[in-house]
């Protein structure tokens, strides 16, 4: 299976957005990161399924305000990943739409 490689704005952002749902309401930071797994499994396996973002960067949602932006690799990995929210706004590793 292919490794996903995580960005570290990625990994602070995905604690940061666990640490808010827990605090509003607990178990929703768990089910995040369940869908989280779920999806990360299929992008392993299917790493060009998400849709472009900015090619060649590619998007792929995790529910209704969350998503991995991504670079697949040419050998059929994906690169990098950032974890990311729905308010627009642009950083260095991490992007969000």
């Amino acid at each position: 299976m292919t490794e996903i490689i995580w960005t570290a704005g990625a990994g602070r952002e995905l604690q940061e957005v666990y640490e808010q749902l827990e605090d509003y309401h607990e178990g929703d930071g768990v089910t995040l990161l369940e869908d989280l797994e779920r999806n990360l499994a299929l992008l392993a396996a299917q790493p060009f399924m998400g849709g472009y973002f900015e090619k060649p960067t590619r998007k792929l949602l995790i529910g209704r305000r969350y998503g991995v932006i991504y670079s697949p690799e040419n050998r059929g990995g994906c690169g990098s990943a950032g974890f990311c929210r729905s308010a627009p706004r642009l950083a260095a590793t991490t992007q969000t739409y």
